[in-house]
């Protein structure tokens, strides 16, 4: 039976059988897997069964779904594969049991500073700041230009 293991601010919380499909995962305590914190959303993300295969889904939230530091909107889950949701929490998909690789996964996840809080915290700050600079409205053409040299473009 699949499960997975969560990580928040680098301690492992606790294990999630699955016995249903989707497994709701977010902020809201109703969830299958309740994550506290800010940068979660309400319902972020959920894991699904498709043909005996399962997937993990972002449920548009704000800070996305990272698949192996990877931003995913819906991708097919592998045996040993770490879901980071919204940069707070850090989830380990297993298929079954497997205590060496569980345990190499959770040391590359505590010991690792990329996968931090702070780095995490710093990945979504550069992902907001990024998306404002895309959806900036242009400037006026009609309004008056400077050149780099701080003169205005005549």
């Amino acid at each position: 039976m699949p499960y997975v293991i969560s990580i928040v601010a680098a301690r492992v919380e606790r294990e999630y059988f699955f016995g249903k499909s989707p497994i709701v995962i977010g902020r809201l305590p109703k969830n299958d897997i309740a994550i506290k914190e800010n940068s979660v959303s309400r319902q972020h993300a959920q894991i699904v069964e498709a043909g005996g295969q399962f997937f993990v889904e972002d449920l548009k939230s704000t800070i996305f779904v990272y698949l192996n530091k990877r931003k995913v909107l819906r991708e097919a889950l592998k045996h040993g594969d770490i879901v980071n949701i919204g940069g707070a929490a850090n989830l380990i998909f297993l298929l079954h049991p497997d205590p060496p690789l569980l345990e190499k996964l959770i040391r590359e996840i505590t010991d690792n500073p990329e996968f931090s809080a702070e780095a995490m915290a710093l990945k979504r700050a550069m992902v907001s700041l990024a998306d404002e600079i895309v959806h900036q409205e242009p400037a006026d053409a009609s309004s008056p230009q400077t050149s780099q040299s701080g003169e205005l473009a005549r």
